[in-house]
């Protein structure tokens, strides 16, 4: 942080005495990478409500059509609303929109 202020994370309060236990699954990983980024780009498939298969499907088509902005990264795609790449697309900041 500027001016050479640290962030510290507050510390945990004690556990808690009343409830109970429970096993606690989340869906999603740490991912490691050597060196470098994770771009992240929020997607709208239209039509809404189509299963995540056929959210890929048409995600995987878009790629192939479009391979001039998809050329030098390999996208992967979450089949909903989240697609990552290592690179960033040459896209900028603007929306786009691919029929």
């Amino acid at each position: 942080l500027s001016g050479g202020v640290q962030f510290q994370c507050p510390r945990r309060p004690n556990h808690g005495l009343e409830g109970r236990s429970i096993l606690l699954r989340a869906n999603h990983f740490a991912v490691r990478m050597p060196g470098g980024t994770i771009q992240h780009y929020h997607v709208d498939v239209s039509p809404d409500k189509c299963p995540r298969r056929v959210n890929r499907e048409i995600i995987c088509c878009m790629i192939r059509s479009f391979g001039k902005y998809f050329s030098s990264s390999r996208p992967v795609y979450d089949g909903k609303r989240n697609m990552y790449t290592r690179e960033p697309l040459p896209i900028g900041r603007e929306k786009m929109e691919f029929e």
